[in-house]
């Protein structure tokens, strides 16, 4: 028997699936609790067959792993890697999630946010609607947090551009990503790359031609730190849009 959660009406998530949550994390003490407490309540607030998230402390010189362990449940893990490459993190955290999963593949959900984000309440439930659907792979948007300056808040929200009528959109960020467990693997897992795993994992899947959605409707809150832990990567573009506002600053 399906059971439903009936208390959003626009998003309606039979228990089945499980969720595995992975967060790749280098440095991130500071942002780390915040990241976990944030997961932790969109998981009470969605109707899951059982969760787990992995904390990937990558080459961390803080203590990312301490304040992560504190923070997470007995069914959760903390990984220490050394391999100074977000897309092997997310692969081998996706691994570890997977064999923690009692659901198999199939019907475990993984879930990629990274330490520098914040996922709001309705973020594994609205996954979780897609992938009740038998969507296989679903991206998501980000928001730059409050903290932001107000003129790089504006010059990105001009510059991110969604949609006809914000139906969808043309974005991939790995801090907001969710995939079948089967799916995953058929892929390959995440690529080995530095920057742009998120699309290299979103190509694979495409090209595949199984079930994709690019939702606006799923948004997590992002750092907005001009050096970032990828190169070429999220902060990478934000420090562009932050030398641009300079740029007219200064003319005016």
């Amino acid at each position: 028997m399906m059971l439903f959660d009936h208390e959003t009406s626009d998003v309606r998530v039979p228990m089945g699936f499980a969720i595995a949550v992975v967060i790749p994390a280098r440095d991130e003490a500071t942002h780390i609790a915040s990241t976990v407490t944030s997961v932790q309540a969109a998981l009470r607030a969605a109707p899951v067959a059982s969760s787990c998230i992995v904390v990937v402390a990558d080459a961390c010189t803080d203590d990312t792993a301490d304040v992560a362990r504190r923070h997470l449940g007995p069914s959760d893990a903390v990984l220490e890697v050394d391999h100074r490459c977000v897309g092997e993190a997310r692969a081998i955290g996706s691994s570890v999630a997977l064999s923690l999963s009692s659901s198999g593949p199939r019907w475990t959900w993984v879930l990629g946010i990274d330490a520098d984000s914040v996922a709001p309440r309705s973020w594994v439930r609205r996954h979780l609607a897609h992938a009740t659907r038998g969507v296989e792979c679903v991206t998501g948007i980000v928001e730059l947090e409050p903290l932001a300056p107000h003129s790089v808040r504006q010059q990105f929200a001009s510059t991110y551009q969604l949609g006809i009528r914000k139906r969808s959109h043309d974005h991939v960020h790995g801090t907001n990503f969710g995939i079948r467990g089967d799916t995953l693997l058929a892929a390959g897992n995440w690529p080995p790359e530095s920057t742009a795993e998120d699309h290299g994992l979103w190509r694979a899947v495409t090209a595949m031609g199984r079930r994709t959605i690019q939702d606006p409707a799923i948004v997590v809150s992002t750092s907005a730190r001009l050096v970032g832990r990828a190169p070429l990567g999220f902060a990478g573009d934000l420090a562009d849009i932050d030398a641009q506002v300079s740029c007219d600053a200064s003319s005016e």
